[in-house]
């Protein structure tokens, strides 16, 4: 079910190699009701990235929640929320039910 996708290249000339992506397979998470999609970030305050953008388009995601240690929920988007991982775990719970 959890896969670890190794970084695409190495760098010698540098310090900093990309770091390899932990990834979650599950079966049933494909045929879901909704397409959601999740992103930790260690700050605070996240901020709306390109890539954020593109993910909800490329993946065709219902919602993108941003997972922070603040204290707070907050929009950053009409389809991208900022979340504490407590209030994540609710929203899950109440997106489980309706299905």
């Amino acid at each position: 079910m959890v896969c670890q996708l190794p970084p695409w290249f190495e760098n010698l000339k540098k310090r900093q190699v990309r770091s390899p992506k932990v990834y979650i397979r599950d079966s049933g998470l494909l045929h879901a009701g909704h397409r959601l999609g999740f992103e930790f970030k260690f700050s605070d305050r996240p901020a709306t990235t390109r890539s954020m953008r593109i993910a909800l388009a490329d993946l065709a995601l219902d919602h993108l929640y941003i997972v922070h240690p603040g204290e707070h929920e907050f929009p950053l988007d009409e389809s991208i929320t900022a979340i504490t991982l407590p209030r994540l775990i609710d929203v899950l719970r109440s997106e489980v039910a309706r299905a």
